[in-house]
């Protein structure tokens, strides 16, 4: 049994092949550090890819993280083991084949063989996926390509929470006879020691977020989805570990979606760093049974999707239930698109209702219009639109203003809009 295994899948698509990547699927906490994906094709071992993070919480104890990774062609059988820190082989999972690998990590292992495929004809936004009810591979079958649900559970798949083994009391052992070691009474030997309790996924706490704090300081109360808990850059925002006594050490990993490859770890430590450029964090005090830390983005940071987690005193280790989204900054002197004035951000950051300007230029006039960039889904298609642009330049917004122009013309860049722009 694995309770740690490949969840979704995505190797071919109609044209050049694009969101190639594998999804993992596993309990909550599980430290991917020191794990691998090891690739195969022919049998024979190509490449590896390293893994780093714990598995975010989605739910009941269960999470799933993307690792976007260029896919061999399926002629001839290929196959990609995820291998734990251990060297054991938790899942391996071939398509267009079943050939036994031949060296590397899965040596001497066959691997299962999907029984649906992605073809020529498949969408680039499709995906082989497991569906079913349970916990462990074994529990879900693959199921014929269906629109991508990378970072959530896949449709048709309900995750079961993991039991908790429970501990069997040890019974004390039975007082030898009184008047010595007479006749018949024989030693009694120790029993051992109870196995501890299975640790359930679910016993890992949860950060503490203060979302209605943070998104009011972060001026993102407006967002329509209130479970959106986005803050921006070149600020700082508040967390809490939850933990029976003081929180003393602590490292927080902040890990961007979908390119899992770019991660920020904060030691926990002094008010001190460069808010410009550098990630830190500090502890503020407690607050009932939180510790809590102040989280410091710097104004340069990418901005976009990342999920957090923590790890501290005694092994403890937290992770939160939702994501974070981390926008550009008017309000900081930190970020490039700083405003010094506030009537200009509540008007171009904060306006929800506006003109739009139509006509020729000797004859033109305003129309009423509805920015809607409150709307749930206006975040979701924004975030879209970042993943086509290279990482690296996720935090420049000169860049950024320059990719997202180009998008808007479909046929030459893949973006959103299709016309015809020649003069008819």
């Amino acid at each position: 049994m694995s309770y740690v295994f490949f969840n979704e899948i995505h190797y071919e698509n109609f044209g050049i092949d694009v969101n190639e990547g594998v999804e993992i699927a596993g309990p909550s906490g599980t430290n991917l550090d020191g794990w691998k994906l090891s690739l195969y094709n022919g049998g024979k071992h190509e490449s590896d890819k390293s893994l780093q993070g714990l598995i975010p919480s989605v739910s009941n104890g269960f999470g799933v993280v993307y690792v976007a990774i260029p896919l061999p062609e399926h002629r001839g059988g290929a196959a990609i083991a995820l291998v734990q820190k251990n060297g054991e082989v938790a899942d391996l999972i071939s398509w267009g084949g079943d050939k036994k690998c031949e060296n590397g990590p899965a040596a001497g292992k066959v691997p299962f063989k999907i029984p649906t495929e992605e073809g020529f004809f498949t969408s680039s936004s499709h995906s082989l996926q497991l569906a079913g009810t349970g916990n462990k591979k074994e529990d879900f079958t693959w199921q014929n390509a269906r629109a991508q649900s990378f970072g959530k559970f896949n449709t048709g798949q309900t995750i079961v929470p993991l039991p908790v083994k429970p501990v069997t009391p040890t019974p004390a052992p039975a007082p030898a006879p009184s008047g010595g070691s007479g006749s018949g009474s024989k030693p009694v030997t120790p029993s051992h020691p109870s196995a501890p309790a299975t640790p359930s996924p679910q016993s890992l706490s949860p950060i503490e977020l203060f979302v209605s704090k943070n998104r009011t300081y972060h001026h993102t109360d407006k967002l329509h989805a209130q479970d959106y808990f986005a803050v921006r850059r070149g600020q700082e925002f508040e967390i809490g570990l939850s933990a029976p006594k003081q929180v003393t050490q602590a490292i927080v990993r902040f890990t961007a979606y979908p390119d899992t490859d770019h991660f920020h770890t904060i030691h926990v430590g002094k008010k001190e760093g460069n808010p410009e450029t550098e990630w830190f964090g500090y502890f503020d005090g407690v607050q009932g049974n939180n510790s809590i830390v102040k989280i410091s983005i710097p104004g340069r940071a990418v901005v976009g999707k990342y999920t957090i987690s923590a790890s501290g005193d005694d092994g403890k280790t937290w992770t939160p239930s939702e994501p974070v989204y981390i926008l550009f900054n008017a309000w900081s002197k930190f970020d490039d698109v700083f405003l010094d004035d506030e009537k200009h951000r509540q008007e171009y950051v904060l306006g929800e209702d506006g003109y739009i300007w139509v006509g020729s230029y000797h004859n033109f006039s305003p129309r009423p219009w509805s920015f809607s960039q409150f709307n749930t889904k206006s975040l979701e298609a924004s975030l879209l639109l970042l993943k086509k642009i290279p990482y690296e330049q996720r935090g420049d917004v000169v860049l950024i203003s320059r990719h997202i122009s180009a998008l808007v013309n479909s046929q030459d860049d893949k973006g959103v809009l299709v016309g015809n722009w020649r003069w008819s």
